[in-house]
């Protein structure tokens, strides 16, 4: 099977539901990798892969469908159907390889119509329409977008990494429903780790710089990884729940990005423009917000 690309023109226009189709690429590349990488791949290998990709899909699908009945969309009726259908037949294909009959062309034939095929000629409707829909809200684009940029490629390129840990929290707390408390408090530490490494390079970016704001910086990071410990305890200790912990962490770094970062991100393009900085930190900001 061949693997698959993300393209421009695969946009629906609304961040959130981009970045989930993001993930649906990743997960038939990952299947391509491990049907390329060897003669014969292991069937708990694939059955993984699938069953990673039936849990996202249905996620997918249950999100996308609440956005376009939340906005009046016109073909919501027939796009549901088109969706379970598609799960029938990823569900079929799952059942093949648990009888050890799974077709490889078969399902590589399925899974390039449907991930590449059904964004194009389906869900891109629902973007034209929501395009125009005045209950288009930001809330809709709170994932990573254009809004995101900060003009620093290296230090939006992180940012972006965060963005997707942060959905996996979100995605565990729907998949996993009641016990979401321990996969959450899990992710939530994976990424307290993360983002303190994120934060260090951000620091040391600053220093290089000579950025004015780095002392106020700085102790935004610090009060939000003492934060980040808070919550933490709190979840350990049954006072606080995934959702919620989730949503702290998701308004946080929203507001943090869109002003304080964007903020170095001026400070950094000034600096390129005066020939002070590597040109590792060109600004990006006008391309990606092209694609947003």
């Amino acid at each position: 099977m061949a693997s698959v690309a993300w393209r421009p023109e695969y946009s629906t226009g609304i961040a959130a539901m981009d970045v989930q189709h993001h993930k649906l690429f990743g997960l038939l590349n990952m299947l391509h990798d491990a049907m390329e990488g060897q003669t014969e791949v292991e069937a708990g290998q694939l059955m993984f892969i699938l069953n990673q990709l039936m849990n996202y899909t249905l996620v997918h699908f249950r999100d996308e469908e609440e956005l376009m009945r939340s906005h009046g969309f016109p073909g919501l009726e027939a796009h549901i159907q088109v969706h379970r259908r598609l799960v029938a037949r990823l569900q079929t294909q799952i059942q093949a390889l648990e009888r050890c009959e799974l077709d490889a062309q078969a399902l590589s034939t399925f899974l390039g119509e449907w991930i590449v095929g059904h964004v194009v000629a389906e869900d891109r409707q629902y973007g034209s329409f929501l395009a125009t829909s005045s209950a288009l809200t930001p809330q809709d684009t709170t994932t990573w977008n254009a809004r995101f940029v900060t003009g620093v490629e290296s230090l939006d390129e992180r940012t972006r990494m965060l963005c997707e840990v942060l959905d996996h929290l979100f995605l565990s707390i729907k998949l996993n429903g009641a016990k979401a408390q321990q996969e959450c408090e899990t992710i939530t530490a994976a990424f307290r780790h993360y983002i303190a490494f994120h934060f260090s390079e951000e620091e040391g970016l600053m220093a290089r710089l000579s950025y004015a704001g780095m002392t106020e910086h700085r102790v935004q990071h610090e009060n939000f990884l003492r934060k980040l410990d808070l919550l933490l305890a709190q979840l350990r200790g049954g006072s606080l729940t995934a959702a919620r912990a989730g949503l702290f962490i998701h308004a946080w770094l929203s507001h943090h990005i869109q002003h304080s970062d964007a903020d170095l991100g001026r400070h950094a393009a000034q600096c390129y423009a005066r020939g002070t900085a590597h040109n590792s930190f060109a600004t990006q900001r006008g391309a990606l917000q092209s694609k947003g």
